[in-house]
């Protein structure tokens, strides 16, 4: 380290204090709350809080039919969304303590996790630092914290300081953390006596936790069956739902109907997210998906409220 480590404990001191002791994520703009987020102001805690990053937040539909909004209508729950876009499980897990923290423990505790392979970190930038300082990173101080998409596998090299973030931390690190994040979230909820469902929307992963969840510590983990999705070229990338497992979704040729209010009401968006492109595959969610996740949050609710009542 090139600074005493006084120096270091202030700096890093002062960058921890997000977000354990603060619930915010950054400056507001049309559309979100005082705080950053796309809800409702928080003055008190809430019936339901929805955790997660863009899938959650809502980019790519208007926000009264993301899938947390559609499970808060039709429990008639006063809903608090506090996710963020490109945010990882580790930060989504760390919101909801700051949010506990400031408000108290809410009933129901809804979430979407993103890839494992994300990362919150902190470094000092002549150490390590990012290929890209997001728009919402402040450098106030010798410490910097941000996110990061883990990919790289190290090997056995010599390196020269600044690290780049993106090339040092293997995958395993990111996707170790997320899981004991996810671990102290569950303990933490069935301690107080919240209900919580979380699910994930990575294909592989959710694939993986639904053929191993026994082998698992994890008991609040639901499937919401992201490959029952087709979306491809000759569709006009449009999401077709069908239930049937391809070994290629190039072959298929049936897709279900179901939903057709929302159609309606929705048109295109119905079908794929606003922010798809010509040519580009790569999208978020349009409104029929939301639907269907916020279909199965649904049913796993209701099957907790008749075990209680029972």
């Amino acid at each position: 380290m090139h600074y005493y480590l006084g120096q270091l404990y202030d700096d890093f001191w002062h960058e921890s204090k997000f977000p354990l002791n603060n619930i915010w994520w950054h400056s507001p703009e049309k559309g979100q709350n005082s705080m950053g987020f796309l809800s409702e102001e928080f003055d008190s805690c809430a019936d339901m809080v929805a955790l997660g990053c863009s899938y959650t937040y809502g980019v790519g539909v208007e926000e009264s039919k993301t899938w947390a909004q559609i499970i808060a209508d039709n429990k008639n729950l006063k809903y608090h969304n506090i996710s963020g876009s490109g945010r990882s499980a580790q930060w989504a897990i760390n919101n909801f303590f700051s949010y506990v923290h400031k408000f108290g423990n809410p009933e129901i505790v809804v979430a979407l996790f993103p890839e494992f392979t994300r990362i919150q970190i902190a470094s000092n930038p002549k150490e390590m630092t990012t290929k890209y300082i997001p728009k919402d990173v402040e450098i106030k101080s010798n410490i910097i914290r941000y996110g990061t998409f883990t990919n790289k596998r190290t090997g056995d090299k010599y390196f020269k300081a600044p690290l780049i973030a993106e090339e040092t931390f293997p995958t395993e690190t990111s996707f170790d953390f997320s899981l004991q994040y996810i671990k102290m979230l569950e303990l933490y909820c069935n301690s107080n006596g919240i209900k919580l469902l979380w699910s994930t929307w990575d294909k592989h992963q959710e694939s993986w936790l639904e053929s191993n969840i026994d082998k698992t510590e994890f008991k609040n983990f639901i499937s919401v069956k992201t490959w029952e999705w087709h979306v491809r070229e000759q569709d006009n990338f449009y999401e077709r739902y069908c239930q049937k497992k391809h070994s290629s979704i190039e072959v298929c040729n049936y897709y279900e109907k179901c939903h057709e209010e929302y159609e309606i009401l929705y048109g295109d968006n119905f079908y794929r997210a606003s922010d798809r492109r010509e040519g580009k595959p790569e999208a978020h969610w349009g409104v029929h998906v939301h639907a269907h996740v916020a279909d199965t949050f649904i049913k796993h609710l209701n099957e907790m409220d008749n075990c209680e009542r029972q």
